[in-house]
């Protein structure tokens, strides 16, 4: 495998941990999706909607950091597998 292939696993592999994420914890994909498209929907506006209520903004940024730190852990994981692999196989 080269680098690049690498590269392309771990994207993958963080990529799809947010949709594992999303799977294990339907009511909060949800209601972190519906924020998220509120937000969106509240800067199109422009009707001074934008930003939300700290509460709700609070709610959105708690729910990414949860998803984005299971992305990142699992990519770590695919990354030490993919590194070690290389190396049984004589890859640098």
């Amino acid at each position: 495998m080269g680098k690049t292939d690498l590269i392309d696993a771990e994207i993958v592999g963080h990529e799809g941990a947010h949709g594992v994420y999303a799977l294990d914890n339907p009511a909060e994909a949800v209601e972190l999706q519906t924020g998220i498209n509120n937000e969106k929907a509240a800067i199109a506006r422009h009707d001074g909607s934008f930003p939300l209520p700290p509460d709700v903004m609070n709610k959105i940024n708690t729910s990414l950091n949860k998803t984005e730190t299971f992305a990142q852990q699992t990519e770590q994981g695919i990354n030490a597998e993919l590194q070690a692999n290389s190396k049984k196989k004589g890859g640098s």
